[in-house]
């Protein structure tokens, strides 16, 4: 048994070092064209998943799930939980991002979508945005 331990944490590790490696690899391509002159391709920046105000109300969120028999999902893409019923109008408003996607535990039923108005609604583009999605 204790050798089944010992080649499970074995496999455990490699997968780790893989991921790691496929990690390094990602970064190291998204930056290959960093600082060349009119070339947009692979010039990308990893950005904050949440803003710290989406990131505090998803710590007290969460601790929720269990109490509730709920599930917490952050950045809710509202094409993957909504179709248009008329295609005579452009879906675009459906690629948008919502904070955060209550839903029952199994993920039949969404319960509600929540949407944290912190400083990053204050722009003009953001505010249309809103206004586009309510």
């Amino acid at each position: 048994m204790e050798n089944f331990a010992m080649w499970i944490l074995i496999l455990l590790l490699f997968i780790i070092l893989l991921q790691l490696l496929n990690y390094q690899f990602v970064i190291k391509n998204l930056n290959i064209n960093k600082g060349k002159k009119n070339n947009k391709i692979n010039n990308y920046k990893i950005k904050k998943f949440m803003t710290n105000y989406e990131k505090y109300f998803y710590d007290i969120l969460v601790e929720l799930e269990d109490e509730m028999d709920i599930r917490i999902n952050p950045q809710v893409n509202l094409a993957s939980i909504l179709t248009k019923e008329h295609n005579h109008y452009y879906i675009n408003e459906l690629f948008r991002n919502i904070d955060f996607g209550i839903f029952t535990r199994d993920y039949n039923k969404l319960l509600l979508l929540l949407e944290i108005n912190d400083s990053t609604h204050n722009s003009k583009d953001r505010i249309m945005r809103d206004k586009a999605i309510a």
